[in-house]
């Protein structure tokens, strides 16, 4: 008696939270029709749910798997920060006002239309309006949240001077137009044995030098 999927609208008997959930404990990396596919042994005609509520599936799975929509996750920031500072963990955050946030973003997107120019062969101006607006002045904005251990100041003066940090960028979803990168460092003890977990960073610029500079702060 599994509720099924109508042939015709794509629809279930089961409501979307309810498939969210189940999808979330499956713990399955859904892209598209792996929807289908990771439904399929428990919900009848799976495989005809529509390419809507796939997409709607995936998002919510995605957004669950992140701690909920953007606006949410970074309503919970100070406290998470706070908690982690309790249990000696060392978090920094640091949040910019309307003019320095926006001053980031047209670097990045200038450096981009540089990038794409090149690529394309081409010497079209960059347009700077259509930034405009978009960032408030009564708003704040989180550019930066790094975070490292509690052992760190103790150990950090056994460690080697050398150590090595690396950039991912970050995936970019309708809900983040620039992303920015991650950055993790890593460092070597007096055994030359690599010591994981120095420092993690996610902040709001691309990995050249200036991120390299976060990194390694």
């Amino acid at each position: 008696g599994m509720p099924a999927a109508s042939r015709a609208a794509g629809t279930s008997a089961y409501t979307t939270a309810q498939l969210q959930t189940a999808l979330t404990l499956l713990g399955v990396d859904i892209r598209g029709r792996l929807v289908q596919v990771a439904l399929g042994p428990y919900v009848q005609r799976a495989h005809n749910f529509s390419t809507t509520m796939s997409s709607t599936l995936t998002q919510a799975v995605r957004m669950d798997s992140h701690g909920g929509p953007p606006d949410e996750v970074l309503k919970r920031l100070p406290a998470m920060a706070a908690a982690f500072r309790e249990t000696g963990w060392h978090c920094e955050i640091i949040i910019e006002g309307a003019e320095t946030m926006r001053k980031i973003i047209l670097e990045q997107a200038e450096q981009q239309h540089k990038n794409d120019q090149k690529e394309k062969g081409t010497k079209e101006p960059f347009d700077a309006s259509i930034f405009e607006g978009m960032f408030p002045p009564d708003k704040k904005y989180v550019t930066q949240v790094s975070l490292a251990p509690p052992w760190i100041e103790a150990a950090y003066p056994e460690l080697s001077p050398v150590s090595m940090s690396d950039f991912a960028h970050c995936e970019q979803t309708k809900d983040s137009m620039f992303p920015g990168c991650m950055a993790s460092r890593i460092m070597q003890d007096a055994n030359m044995s690599v010591v994981d977990d120095v420092l993690h960073t996610r902040f709001c610029g691309p990995a050249g030098m200036d991120s390299i500079e976060r990194g390694y702060k």
